[in-house]
């Protein structure tokens, strides 16, 4: 049996918007061989979001879908970031090389950073000039064990009762505010 995936970093779904939307993609250290890593993606059998899988066989596909073997090698760490325009950043993590490349496989810009690098990805003009959101307010009379007590209840949709009273109201405009109930 041929090992295809060898030490594979960042396994991720392939964001919406993007070409290839909804392939499995991930950094295969030894993708092309021990010495040359490859960006990988991979078609899953799935119907709706669940994996078709039969017992006793292998999981398939048997192979990747498209792979771009990388311009060197990374022993560990490395990433993969697929972009709208259907560009891809590379990140050989060990040696600190972060490369774009286009659809074609042609690297448009390469940046040599001292040291590894384990990750990289590009975040647009508009994601990184935009003004952070509002911090929300938090009022008098909460405690850190009701935020979390009535956090928990929201989340998981249960509701408990204890004896002392109980005080946070979460209104959606990411206001805070504090009554006893």
């Amino acid at each position: 049996m041929v090992q295809r995936l060898n030490v594979t970093h960042d396994a991720h779904w392939i964001k919406e918007g993007c070409p290839n939307a909804g392939r499995l993609a991930g950094f295969n250290n030894k993708g092309v061989s021990n010495n040359q890593s490859a960006a990988d993606q991979i078609v899953t059998p799935i119907v709706g979001y669940n994996y078709t899988f039969t017992a006793g066989q292998a999981y398939s596909p048997s192979s990747y879908t498209d792979r771009h073997a990388c311009n060197g090698y990374s022993s560990n760490m490395g990433s993969t970031f697929q972009l709208p325009n259907g560009n891809q950043i590379i990140c050989i993590a060990t040696s600190g090389k972060v490369y774009e490349i286009n659809s074609a496989g042609t690297q448009l810009w390469s940046k040599t950073f001292t040291g590894s690098c384990p990750q990289a990805q590009k975040y647009s003009k508009c994601y990184i000039d935009n003004a952070a959101p509002a911090i929300p307010t938090w009022l008098s009379g909460l405690g850190l064990s009701d935020i979390c007590y009535y956090l928990s209840m929201v989340l998981k949709r249960e509701h408990h009762f204890r004896s002392k009273p109980h005080r946070l109201i979460l209104n959606y405009p990411g206001v805070i505010t504090s009554r006893t109930i």
